[in-house]
């Protein structure tokens, strides 16, 4: 396997196994002049410089705007994750100041919550472990707010919470539709995440395993595949918008 990093215009491509010989060319391609190889307890490694790749950053002002704006110390760490990723730096830390804290939480269950019937433990401090398990989920009432009932240690709990997807203009909750797995001209989410980008449009001839749209999930970018081939019918999502997985994408017609 191989994985590839880049930060500060560089290029590191690490590489094990059988797949050593790819990722030097790979990284070699992206290179120039080629890249130079090291080699250490089984581990190789290219490393290159590509100044073009990342456009330059002002560090000193970062570390001026996490201090004073922030009011974070502006450390190394800090400033690499600001750097990467300056929208979701400041969310964490406006969070963090408001007490909310989801360290020990599994980022699977931060990004897109519980199913119903699934089961969680969350580490909120050593040694102690919270159980949770989500029961149910009420009909969204007219002031947009769910009831949610769970289990927390085998103790069920029912809190009412803001259904974020509430249409207030319409008065009334947004409905989500979802791909029959029976029918393989139905095109689900493969993952919950966010819709980058619709490759088709109404009408469109597919082929079988042709990419319809890209979906992207806590930074990763995924192609959703038509099953069959077909004819585009409709298309029940935009770009930029929220999925869940197995919600409905694109309907082919025979």
């Amino acid at each position: 396997r191989w994985q590839g990093h880049r930060a500060d215009a560089r290029l590191l491509v690490v590489c094990t196994g059988k797949a050593e010989a790819g990722a030097f060319a790979l990284a070699e391609s992206l290179t120039d002049p080629p890249a130079r190889l090291l080699e250490g307890d089984g581990l190789r490694a290219a490393l290159a410089r590509r100044p073009e790749l990342l456009p330059p950053e002002d560090f000193d002002a970062i570390k001026e705007h996490l201090m004073n704006d922030l009011e974070v110390e502006g450390t190394e760490k800090e400033l690499l994750s600001y750097t990467m990723y300056p929208k979701v730096y400041e969310d964490y830390v406006e969070a963090f100041k408001n007490g909310e804290t989801f360290r020990r939480m599994g980022s699977d269950i931060f990004f897109h919550g519980l199913k119903l019937d699934e089961t969680c433990e969350i580490e909120i401090a050593e040694g102690t472990t919270l159980v949770i398990k989500l029961v149910d989920v009420r009909e969204t009432d007219e002031e947009g707010m769910a009831t949610v009932i769970f289990e927390v240690n085998g103790t069920r709990v029912a809190t009412s919470v803001k259904d974020e997807e509430f249409n207030t203009s319409g008065g009334g909750g947004s409905v989500i539709t979802y791909a029959d797995e029976n029918d393989p001209n139905e095109i689900g989410a493969n993952i919950p995440g966010n819709i980058l980008k619709i490759l088709v449009a109404e009408g469109d001839e597919v082929e079988e395993k042709q990419p319809v749209a890209v979906i992207e999930a806590m930074k990763m970018e995924t192609n959703i595949l038509a099953p069959n081939k077909g004819t585009v019918e409709r298309i029940y999502v935009k770009e930029g918008q929220a999925v869940k997985a197995g919600e409905l994408v694109v309907k082919l017609a025979d």
